[in-house]
């Protein structure tokens, strides 16, 4: 009986701290030297990287849902992205 307690128990602890590191890579044309940011909806900038060469790498980690956008620093392009996390098991 107490296997199950266990088990119940790290079933539900693992979404509580689970942690989604990601990384994007990207091409934009005619954004040449600026910067990428990765925003929340509130605004929040989570990550941010230089544009070289029209193509950019930026890395961060969520701990929940968010519905996030990809900004150019002189605000030309906004671009939604939905991350999640997703746990395997």
């Amino acid at each position: 009986m107490n296997i199950i307690k266990l088990i119940t128990l790290l079933c539900f602890s693992f979404p509580a701290i689970a942690q989604l590191n990601f990384q994007v890579k990207g091409k934009i044309n005619g954004a040449e030297n600026q910067t990428v940011l990765l925003i929340t909806s509130a605004q929040d900038t989570l990550a941010s990287t230089q544009i070289t060469g029209g193509k950019f790498r930026i890395k961060s980690s969520i701990g929940e849902p968010q519905l996030c956008y990809f900004q150019d620093s002189k605000k030309k392009f906004r671009l939604p992205v939905l991350l999640k996390v997703a746990i395997h098991l």
